[in-house]
C-alpha cells in the first residue's frame, strides 16, 4: 500500500484497495484510477459490456464536465442521459447501481459519478486521446497532474499537440513526456508571437552514453571510444551517428534555427544565465565531460544546451559541412552562447 501513490491522500480509493493492491506496476496516480475503472467495468459486465461501459463513461465525463456550468451541477437527468445510454446498449431502468458503482443516482434521479476525481480522470483520459473538443473550462490541479503523469508514462500515448497541452497545463510546469526508449522530451512552442505552427519536441538533456549504448546494441553499431559514465553525454559521434540515433529514437536532428530557439527559450539574454551556472566549459570542467543535468536549465526546462559537449544540427550551410552548436567542456566561455556555432565535416568527431 505504501508504494501506491496518493492512496492515503484520496480516501475514495481506499474503497477499492483490494483492486489496487492486486495490481502490478502502478507508478502514477492516473493508473490507480484506470485500474479502479477497469474493475468496475468487470463487475458491471452482467448489465453492460465492459468495452461499452468504458466508452460510455468517458463520453459521459466529457458531457458532464463541459455542460456542468449550464446545469449548475455535475449531474445529468435520466432523460438527457438516455440517448448516450441507448448508443451503448445500456438499459438504465434495469441497470442495478450497487454500492461500489462509480456511477450513482441521487434522490432526484440525476446521475453522477461517485467522486469528482473519477469524472476528472475520465475527462483527462479522453482528452489525452484527442477526443475532447476545444473548451475554456478551467482544469483543476488534479487534472493537470493526471495529464503530466500521462506524459511521463512511456506506455501512455498522448495525442494532442503541444500547444493544446500547454494551454491546459499553464504554469503547472514544463510540458514534457517520456518515450518508449525512456528518453525525456520537452515541448518547444512555435517561434513568433501568436504562432500556431512550428512547435516541436526536443530531448531534455544531451544524449547520455547509456541511451546511445541501447541504440548501438539495437542497431549493431560500434560505440565510439572515449566514453565516460552512463550519465555523461555520449562523445565522439559523427553527424551520421547522431542522425541515425535520432531516427532510431523516432525523431530527427533539430534544424539550426530550431536549436537556437530552444536554447534561448524565449529569452534575449545569451547565455541564459551566468556561464559557470549553466554550462561546463574549459574554465570549470577540470578537463572532462560531466553528468547531464548538473547545471541550471533554461526557462523551458532544457539542460546543457550550452557546454559539456557540442551538439549536431541538421543544417548543411555549405558544401560538405554541418552545423555544431552549444560549445563544450574544452572550449572557452565565449563558446557557450546560443549565437555561437561551428561548422564541421559530417565525419568529424
Amino acid at each position: 500500500m505504501k508504494q501506491i501513490p496518493d492512496l492515503v491522500a484520496r480516501p475514495l480509493l481506499l474503497t477499492y484497495v483490494e483492486d489496487l493492491t492486486a495490481a502490478k506496476g502502478i507508478q502514477f496516480a492516473f493508473q490507480m484510477y484506470d485500474k479502479v475503472i477497469e474493475k468496475w467495468c468487470e463487475r458491471e459486465s452482467a448489465f453492460v459490456a465492459p468495452e461499452h461501459l468504458r466508452e460510455f463513461s468517458e463520453r459521459l465525463a466529457v458531457e458532464m464536465f463541459l455542460a456542468g456550468g449550464d446545469r449548475q451541477m455535475e449531474r445529468i437527468p435520466e432523460a438527457d442521459l438516455q440517448p448516450l445510454a441507448t448508443r451503448y446498449e445500456i438499459h438504465l431502468k434495469s441497470w442495478q447501481l450497487r454500492g461500489r458503482s462509480l456511477l450513482n443516482r441521487d434522490a432526484a434521479g440525476n446521475y453522477k459519478f461517485s467522486h469528482r476525481s473519477i469524472l476528472e480522470y475520465l475527462f483527462v483520459k479522453r482528452f489525452s486521446s484527442g477526443k475532447v473538443p476545444d473548451h475554456t473550462e478551467p482544469w483543476t490541479d488534479l487534472m493537470q497532474r493526471f495529464l503530466i503523469d500521462m506524459l511521463h508514462s512511456p506506455a501512455h500515448l498522448v495525442v494532442p499537440a503541444g500547444t493544446q497541452l500547454r494551454a491546459k497545463l499553464g504554469a503547472a510546469g514544463v510540458v514534457s513526456r517520456i518515450s518508449e526508449q525512456d528518453i525525456q522530451y520537452v515541448w518547444i512552442p512555435p517561434r513568433g508571437e501568436g504562432a500556431r505552427k512550428g512547435d516541436f519536441w526536443i530531448g531534455q538533456t544531451q544524449v547520455t552514453f547509456a541511451a546511445y549504448r541501447r541504440f548501438a546494441q539495437d542497431t549493431k553499431r560500434d560505440i565510439p571510444q572515449g566514453q565516460k559514465g552512463d550519465d555523461h553525454p555520449v562523445v565522439n559521434v559523427t553527424w551520421h551517428d547522431a542522425a541515425a540515433y535520432c531516427k532510431w529514437a523516432g525523431g530527427r536532428l533539430p534544424a539550426d534555427a530550431e536549436w537556437v530557439h530552444a536554447a534561448r527559450a524565449g529569452d534575449l539574454k545569451d547565455p541564459y544565465g551566468p556561464p559557470d551556472d549553466v554550462a561546463w566549459h574549459s574554465g570549470n570542467s577540470k578537463g572532462s565531460t560531466h553528468p547531464v543535468a548538473q547545471k541550471l536549465p533554461n526557462a523551458w526546462g532544457l539542460c546543457d544546451m550550452l557546454g559539456n559537449v557540442w551538439e549536431w544540427c541538421n543544417d548543411e550551410p555549405g558544401e560538405g559541412v554541418r552545423v555544431l552548436r552549444g560549445g563544450s567542456w574544452n572550449g572557452g566561455r565565449g563558446g557557450v552562447r546560443a549565437s555561437f556555432r561551428d561548422r564541421v565535416v559530417p565525419a568529424g568527431r
